[in-house]
C-alpha cells in the first residue's frame, strides 16, 4: 500500500547489503500475513454485523492504530 515506498527506502538506506534481500523478504512476508489476518477478521466480523457497522469499526481501529503509531513515533524522535 502507501507505506511500501517509504519502508523500502528506509530499509535500503539502513540495512547492510549482505542482509538486505532477507530483510525485504521478511518485511514482505510479515506484511502479507498481517493483511491475511486483517481481511479474515473483517470477513468474520461482517458475518455478525452489517457491512456499514463493519466499516465503522474498521475506521475506528485504523484511527486508534494510526494515533498509537504517531504517538510512539513522536516519542522515539524526541
Amino acid at each position: 500500500g502507501i507505506m511500501k515506498p517509504f519502508m523500502g527506502d528506509y530499509l535500503h538506506r539502513h540495512t547492510a547489503t549482505e542482509i538486505r534481500a532477507t530483510t525485504l523478504s521478511l518485511q514482505s512476508s510479515v506484511s502479507n500475513l498481517v493483511s491475511i489476518i486483517a481481511l479474515a477478521g473483517f470477513g468474520f466480523l461482517m458475518g455478525y454485523v452489517s457491512l456499514l457497522n463493519s466499516f465503522v469499526l474498521l475506521g475506528i481501529v485504523m484511527l486508534v492504530g494510526g494515533m498509537s503509531c504517531y504517538v510512539f513515533y513522536r516519542k522515539k524522535i524526541e
